[in-house]
């Protein structure tokens, strides 16, 4: 699902990184679609579809922000010229989104894998609505405490791991790492 403002044409398919936009997309019951929009962010999710040979194809960009609000879920900020998880990003406009990741249980044959992607990107006057939208009470309940945004570059040193680790301490308006500490198990890695 796209929305797009009055007068611009809704794309077929992804808007172009230009596009002002709200996108909503989930993975549907296709395994390959929902590891590949989640495994940038959740490592995990590659192992649904995993192929000898093969790796996630998608990751997340040095300056692209990331929280983590409640387990399952990351919150990413794409900076405008950035092309990373938002869909659109890496136009004029910066792309916020919300990336939620299931991985089912399997166990049952009735609790599959899901994944939800929302992003916006709006001009900076409306970037309060981009706020609504993915940070918003209604879709997020964010746990008591604060959280700091870390670029993947940073995330991927200080938590010994790539694209999926994120840094829960801070500010929610931070925009930069405050964390301590090393490895995949420091406080506030979550691979």
């Amino acid at each position: 699902m796209t929305i797009t403002p009055p007068g611009q044409t809704a794309p077929t398919g992804s808007p172009p990184p230009g596009y002002q936009a709200v996108t909503a997309y989930t993975g549907g019951g296709c395994v390959g679609c929902i590891a590949t929009m989640a495994c940038g962010l959740f490592p995990e999710a590659w192992k649904l579809f995993d192929t000898p040979g093969s790796s996630c194809p998608t990751t997340s960009p040095a300056r692209e922000l990331i929280t983590r609000p409640i387990p399952r879920s990351a919150i990413f900020e794409d900076p405008p010229g950035v092309a990373g998880t938002g869909d659109p990003s890496g136009g004029r406009y910066r792309a916020l989104g919300l990336l939620v990741f299931d991985p089912g249980t399997g166990g049952s044959g009735t609790d599959f894998p899901s994944a939800l992607k929302i992003t916006c990107t709006l001009p900076d006057a409306m970037a309060q609505v981009c706020d609504e939208i993915v940070e918003g009470r209604s879709l997020v309940a964010r746990p008591p405490g604060r959280q700091v945004r870390v670029p993947s570059r940073e995330r991927s040193a200080r938590c010994g791991a790539g694209a999926g680790t994120s840094v829960a301490r801070g500010s929610a308006s931070s925009r930069g790492p405050r964390a301590e500490g090393a490895g995949p198990h420091a406080e506030g890695c979550h691979l």
